[in-house]
């Protein structure tokens, strides 16, 4: 899949497109479908944006649930498009201000999930736009500038979502409270989390899975972790079941 972002601010208005090539052998290279689109209006045109590259990010094509996707740090928009027509579909409500620093994207399950310097973990609907819900790392006391802990999608396996917290140029002592966060994908309740600063928040960076084991380093005491399902019952017992007053 291929093609170009367009335009659409004060100074020009000028479609992208989109094409799919196939990979299937015997028919590599044969152009399966092509789609113009008018890409959502920039806040700024673009001799004002920063580093003069337009405010709108995108796209990006989920093939899977047929919709292409567009962001705008500025304004922290998004917005969804019909992948067979160009058609837009959804625009979503603004999110927290601090995503301005960075809307990070993962699609599972039919779902997008945002994440950024807000500290929330959204869940959209990535064909309709409606939020599903969301997830809050609300942080201890009031160490972190945020409000909450930024947290980003290091890895989505077996129905759950899993997030680590840092920041570009994080001060020391580190903050309290960060944690590897385990969330179930479709409810957003919380699993189970540990503490833990991770060496990123983006997939790879913080932390890795594979064959049932997370694997990170850990800012807190510089080591590497791995961290993998406990024995599945634990029996305990006691003798004498019942010690009588004044016995040793």
């Amino acid at each position: 899949i291929g093609g170009t972002s367009g335009q659409n601010d004060d100074e020009a208005m000028i479609e992208g497109t989109l094409w799919a090539l196939s990979l299937e052998a015997g028919k590599e290279g044969t152009l399966l479908w092509q789609i113009n689109f008018m890409p959502p209006k920039a806040c700024l045109p673009l001799a004002m944006a920063p580093r003069q590259q337009t405010t709108i990010s995108g796209p990006i094509v989920d093939p899977e649930d047929g919709v292409f996707l567009f962001s705008e740090d500025e304004t922290t928009t998004r917005w969804g498009y019909d992948l067979d027509t160009g058609e837009l579909l959804w625009t979503s409500e603004p999110e927290p201000a601090m995503n301005y620093y960075g809307m990070r994207t993962n699609i599972y399950d039919g779902k997008l999930f945002s994440t950024g310097y807000s500290g929330e973990l959204i869940a959209y609907d990535v064909k309709t736009g409606e939020v599903l819900w969301k997830y809050v790392a609300e942080q201890v006391g009031f160490e972190s500038p945020y409000g909450n802990y930024p947290v980003g999608v290091v890895f989505i396996a077996d129905g759950k979502i899993y997030l680590t917290s840092g920041e570009h140029s994080a001060t020391q002592p580190l903050w309290r409270g960060p944690n590897l966060r385990c969330v179930d994908a479709e409810t957003g309740e919380e699993v189970w989390k540990m503490m833990f600063w991770g060496a990123g928040m983006s997939s790879g960076s913080g932390a890795v899975i594979a064959d049932g084991y997370i694997v990170g380093l850990n800012y807190y005491d510089n080591k590497i972790y791995c961290i993998g399902k406990g024995p599945s019952e634990t029996t305990i017992t006691a003798e004498p079941a019942v010690i009588e007053k004044g016995s040793s």
